[in-house]
């Protein structure tokens, strides 16, 4: 048994409820018996902050946020996704935002936008999945305090020091490169299973990052 999977076991109790709920209230209802739960103190985890140094935020995986948000709401996607390009502060970091509307089959669209920065070029090729995760984290917290909600994130930054209307670094132009882009960011087999029909025949290049993608997150079940 995976990690992931022991984890999931400690809210079988919250699942139940909510699935013995979710047949016997109405929407609005059902998504306020939901945000009454706490979240799971062993699903809770330290992080180092990216802005203030020597300083620890707390975060649930996003893995379990995604299972999680399967089991309770149903099927969930998403339905609208925006990136900004990547800009450079004046203090030399790196920054980027992402913006994401997800979708339930049960419930209302949930919305979350985060930014996520680094130090060095080298860590480039990593920022727009971080960007894209923080995101859907903050979309997902939205649905109460077993999600996360009252999990403070404090992301605090001189908002003067990046001009978010002007491109620093050449982003994807090509629907191939958009394409590869949403594959580097799929959590779950389930996700990057609705791209496989979007890979134009004959295009190895799309091709091959799905193959590695799909061994990537079959090593995490």
């Amino acid at each position: 048994m995976s990690k992931l999977h022991e984890l999931l076991q400690l809210g079988e109790d919250v699942f139940n409820k909510c699935a013995t709920a979710k047949h016997e209230l109405p929407t609005d209802d059902y998504i306020q018996f939901v945000e009454s739960f706490k979240p799971i103190p062993e699903w809770i985890f330290d992080y180092p902050s990216l802005i203030k140094d020597g300083e620890m935020f707390q975060s649930i995986p996003l893995q379990l946020l995604e299972e999680s948000a399967k089991i309770i709401f149903g099927y969930w996607h998403i339905s609208k996704m925006e990136i900004t390009p990547i800009h450079i502060g004046k203090d030399g970091k790196y920054a980027q935002i992402a913006s994401i509307t997800i979708g339930l089959q049960y419930g209302r669209p949930i919305y979350g936008a985060a930014t996520e920065y680094c130090n060095h070029p080298s860590q480039l090729p990593l920022l727009t999945q971080k960007a894209v995760a923080s995101a859907k984290k903050m979309a997902f917290r939205q649905l109460g305090d077993f999600f996360g909600r009252s999990l403070n994130r404090t992301l605090e930054m001189d908002w003067e020091q990046y001009d978010f209307n002007e491109p620093k670094i050449p982003q994807p132009t090509t629907e191939e490169e958009r394409l590869r882009l949403l594959i580097k960011t799929c959590a779950t087999l389930e996700e990057l299973s609705e791209l496989k029909s979007k890979i134009k025949v004959g295009d190895k290049v799309t091709y091959k990052e799905y193959a590695d993608k799909v061994k990537e997150l079959s090593k995490s079940i």
